[in-house]
């Protein structure tokens, strides 16, 4: 089961509403996980489609000890002390990332590939920190995923 971001959510709620799309919606919920504090991201951004997930059944995935772990190491590769953020990800995010390298799965993310990479490390997207060498958690995009799976929706 690959995990699911909140920026590759709000896309699908955007360009698939449920209402028309029930059959990729059904087919999300049953290959996708998603951590708890994307649902919460989701939830703030959108209600109803948080709603929604959690009307579908979308399995969340908690923060335990090892990713939180994880996420201490994430933080410290990228030079974050102290809450001090760069442009690139945030708490949040390493979360995520921490929980998709804990479960060895793949990351479903609309974050944008950033061609020319910050020379500090703190401005890094979730792609970018995804392929750190201490992180190794494999990204694809939402639209990638679906062609990838050959599914027909009908």
């Amino acid at each position: 089961m690959r995990l699911i971001d909140a920026s590759a959510v709000i896309d699908l709620w955007e360009h698939y509403p449920i209402a028309q799309f029930p059959a990729v919606w059904d087919w999300i919920q049953a290959e996708l996980a998603i951590a708890k504090v994307a649902m919460e991201e989701v939830g703030f951004r959108d209600p109803d489609c948080k709603s929604k997930l959690e009307l579908y059944g979308i399995l969340e995935q908690g923060i335990g000890n090892r990713e939180a772990v994880e996420a201490v190491a994430i933080k410290s590769a990228l030079g974050i002390v102290n809450e001090e953020y760069g442009s690139g990800v945030d708490e949040n995010d390493i979360l995520i990332i921490a929980i998709a390298k804990v479960l060895g799965t793949e990351l479903v993310t609309n974050e944008s590939l950033q061609p020319k990479l910050p020379t500090n490390v703190k401005g890094y997207k979730m792609p970018a920190v995804c392929a750190l060498p201490g992180v190794q958690v494999a990204t694809i995009r939402l639209l990638d995923y679906i062609r990838q799976s050959g599914r027909v929706f009908r």
